[in-house]
């Protein structure tokens, strides 16, 4: 196996929010409070230990959340860690996307399990526990109701609404029998199927059954899978619930930093930034200035001041955080000394740091997930008898076919040196005409332009002619581009780990692991041999 490397802003995938996070520029550095550095965490450790983390209520109600699982003495055990003022985590999160969802889920997951084992290297005396934050308050079932196998779209239309955690999974059956009947015959077939059964068809609700799928391909590393939605945690948070919906305390702080932060809003805060939640609804609350009365939008449910208050007491977990607030709740649950996401995430991070001081919830390092573009034995075989690298993919595909097409010519298409020719033509001719008549300049100017279009028409053609001799080669070229670029798009965020699972198991975690870095600073491209 080859290991390649292409920073992420030559890749010219990322926004540049991420690639000057990355690069450390200075214009970014009052909306975060640690460099990407792993000395940083010499403050950061101190700093946590000193929040008041309801540690008792952590464990118990991590405990509940696994009841029935099996096969995890590592979780259990870390589970049990999280009691102690010595251990800390690091997280990442992400929404239910169903089959495990694109392969950069499986990235951000190593990631963080990367991290911990480094810092239990550099601090031996105290422990650190990689932890998924599950999505399960989202509601934006399109966003994860699909999945790309074998470059076929798998989708799961039960048209469900309200927050996916609580989805009912048996009507996946469909998908699952559909999916399954795909995957063909290999050494990993049974195990694959099996992992998915048990997910979705022996449980109740897509929140189980993407804690099981998480569980089984990473409770050997001891990731520990917690839902951010249980009562307990929402009566944790109460505070920030309230402070939201009686003072809408989130808008005023996060858009006064956006005042300041000098790139496109990743995500825009609203007046109150929490949903209600009931049976199979998950609305927004809004005020009604004019009555004086909080309302839920697309129902009757409407709140004074007091029958809200009341409300968080009695019922917190009813009370869903957007986007802007979700971090908080996670921050206060939680001993996180750092957040590990994609460049969606960080960017709407970097929104939060005021927000955060605002309610003494120290802001954790915000690193950027691993990134892997896989390129399997077939492709890499393909590459090498074209006598190209897969780096150079990333550039634009009809600049990519140009060159190929021009540098495995048998032919000179370039015009290059008859511009030099028609330059030095004209630089006389303009010096002549000027000398006679000093208008002339823009006549000489304009038939030299047409000129030299004139050569690069015929240039175009020369391309195009020879383009035709190559036309298998330059199949194969669009073809490499689509697999890892599908769309134009990183791979990662297309295609699933199935694929590769059904061929390697296991190992295909190990060997992604064996080559995730934390911090990340480049992309890596995995190139796979015979």
């Amino acid at each position: 196996m080859q290991k390649k490397s292409i920073s992420f802003s030559q890749t010219g995938q990322f926004s540049k929010i991420i690639t000057d996070y990355l690069n450390n520029e200075n214009v970014l550095t009052p909306f975060y409070t640690w460099k990407q550095d792993i000395s940083e965490f010499d403050a950061i450790i101190p700093g946590k230990a000193a929040e008041n983390i309801d540690r008792k209520l952590l464990t118990a109600e991590l405990h509940q959340q696994y009841q029935g699982l099996t096969d995890n003495d590592l979780v259990n055990a870390n589970i049990l860690a999280l009691q102690d003022e010595n251990t800390f985590c690091v997280v990442t999160a992400h929404q239910l996307n169903i089959f495990g969802g694109p392969l950069y889920i499986v990235y951000k997951t190593l990631s963080v399990i990367k991290l911990c084992s480094t810092l239990s290297e550099k601090y031996p005396d105290k422990k650190f526990v990689p932890m998924f934050w599950l999505g399960s308050e989202d509601h934006d079932f399109e966003e994860i109701n699909h999945v790309k196998v074998f470059g076929k779209n798998y989708t799961w239309n039960d048209g469900l609404k309200g927050a996916t955690g609580q989805f009912n999974t048996a009507g996946i059956s469909t998908v699952t029998n559909e999916l399954f009947a795909a995957f063909g015959n290999g050494p990993f077939v049974d195990e694959l199927k099996k992992i998915f059964t048990e997910a979705y068809l022996n449980n109740k609700t897509l929140a189980d059954a993407t804690r099981i799928i998480l569980h089984s391909l990473f409770a050997r590393f001891g990731l520990v899978v917690i839902d951010g939605a249980a009562p307990a945690f929402k009566a944790a948070c109460s505070e920030i619930i309230l402070e939201e919906l009686i003072h809408q305390t989130a808008e005023k702080i996060v858009n006064e930093t956006l005042q300041n932060l000098p790139y496109p809003t990743q995500a825009k805060p609203r007046n109150i930034n929490l949903f209600y939640l009931s049976d199979n609804v998950r609305e927004r609350i809004v005020y009604n200035a004019s009555n004086q009365v909080y309302e839920v939008v697309n129902s009757d449910i409407v709140f004074t001041e007091a029958a809200l208050r009341e409300e968080v007491k009695l019922h917190p977990e009813r009370f869903s955080p957007n986007v802007i607030l979700r971090p908080l709740f996670q921050q206060k649950i939680l001993p996180a000394i750092a957040f590990i996401g994609g460049a969606g995430e960080i960017a709407y991070w970097l929104q939060l740091k005021n927000l955060f001081a605002h309610f003494n919830i120290q802001f954790p390092m915000l690193l950027q997930r691993d990134s892997f573009v896989l390129v399997d034995a077939a492709t890499n075989k393909k590459l090498q008898k074209l006598q190209l690298d897969p780096i150079d993919f990333f550039a634009d595909e009809q600049a990519l076919i140009a060159g190929y097409v021009k540098n495995n010519s048998g032919q000179e298409l370039s015009i290059e040196a008859e511009k030099k020719e028609m330059d030095a033509i004209f630089e006389g001719l303009l010096k002549k005409a000027v000398s006679i008549d000093s208008t002339l300049d823009k006549a000489v100017l304009a038939e030299k332009q047409a000129v030299l279009n004139a050569i690069a028409k015929l240039e175009s053609k020369l391309l195009k002619a020879e383009k035709a001799k190559m036309e298998v080669q330059i199949g194969q070229i669009t073809a490499i581009r689509a697999k890892l670029l599908p769309e134009g798009g990183m791979q990662e965020r297309s295609e699933n780990f199935i694929s590769w699972y059904l061929k390697m198991g296991p190992a295909f975690i190990d060997t992604l692991l064996s080559f995730t870095e934390q911090p990340a600073q480049t992309v890596t491209l995995l190139v796979f041999e015979e």
